[in-house]
């Protein structure tokens, strides 16, 4: 098995030793951990570790810019970019890599973490399915927007609807994934030039997705293994914060992008139409989804052209 290096972007983060911990206690392959403290020191001093690398930012640049500073000076042959509040399986690093071809971006089943226990809550949140972006949500707004692939209406257990249809399929494809953990070959990571890195916060897991999704590659969720991640939320606050009408600007850009295959890495046979084709019939999305009325019609409040 091959090293691999765990990204971790950090802004006054309260769990950032409890994460590190995480990577190396439950790593059984070679593994090294760097960690970038974007524009504010550790909220408690980490303890040394000569696996453990830490970066440091006298301003914030964004979570996009700190994995992408981060993963110049990592030396394994895979990066995965992680949260710093999360907990990982045992054997993480080469379940990940058992499965990972060269193109692939990999995502092991997602439990809520409970903070008090630091032990799984609800899960596993296995499927996202992109929002339609020119009809706005009234919990999610406008644009390309993870969501989870909820079953009927009433039926029982419709929350993990599609994780009980497909829990057969360990190795399936992902439309789309929360960006709190990806993984994949360090190499193509930076062929694709990481994350779209004029986003500040939002549109992570979109913009990395979408590159691999489009050039040729594929987005997977690994289930033979896992991790959990904790929603801050307002008990913990957030560390990166963006306002509201950046965060339109951000989503409008972001589906612009995608739907209108302006990226200039799509690969022949690898566009909108294929994508939406691949993962159809998707919630929320009319049949006729690429009439460009909708587009029209849509509104990006704060959007600057």
């Amino acid at each position: 098995m091959a090293k691999v290096s765990v990204l971790i972007p950090a802004r006054n983060e309260p769990f950032l030793q409890k994460t590190i911990d995480e990577v190396f206690a439950q790593a059984t392959g070679e593994v090294e951990c760097i960690v970038m403290l974007d524009g504010m020191p550790a909220v408690t001093p980490l303890r040394e570790d000569p696996r453990l690398i830490v970066l440091q930012n006298s301003k914030p640049k964004g979570i996009a810019w700190a994995s992408w500073d981060m993963a110049q000076v990592a030396e394994g042959k895979y990066i995965m970019k992680l949260d710093s509040h999360c907990a990982l399986g045992l054997g993480y690093d080469e379940a990940l890599q058992a499965d990972c071809e060269d193109d692939w971006l990999v995502v092991p089943s997602r439990y809520q973490l409970l903070d008090e226990t630091w032990t799984c809550g609800y899960g596993p949140i296995d499927y996202l399915y992109f929002t339609y972006p020119w009809i706005s949500e009234p919990m999610y707004g406008s644009g390309l927007h993870g969501k989870k692939w909820i079953g009927e209406s009433g039926l029982e257990g419709s929350y993990f609807w599609k994780e009980q249809q497909l829990r057969h399929l360990l190795i399936d494809d992902l439309m789309t994934f929360q960006g709190s953990l990806f993984f994949m070959n360090r190499a193509q990571f930076l062929k694709l030039d990481g994350v779209d890195r004029r986003y500040t916060l939002w549109q992570e897991a979109t913009s990395i997705g979408m590159k691999v999704w489009m050039s040729g590659g594929r987005c997977i969720r690994n289930k033979k293994t896992w991790y959990a991640h904790l929603h801050k939320g307002q008990r913990h606050g957030r560390g990166y914060r963006v306002g509201k009408a950046q965060a339109n600007r951000d989503a409008y850009h972001s589906a612009d992008m995608w739907m209108n295959d302006r990226w200039e890495g799509n690969v022949p046979g690898r566009n909108i139409h294929w994508f939406v084709d691949h993962f159809w019939p998707i919630p929320g999305w009319p049949e006729d989804w690429n009439n460009p009325k909708y587009q029209a019609n849509s509104l990006y409040p704060g959007m600057v052209e």
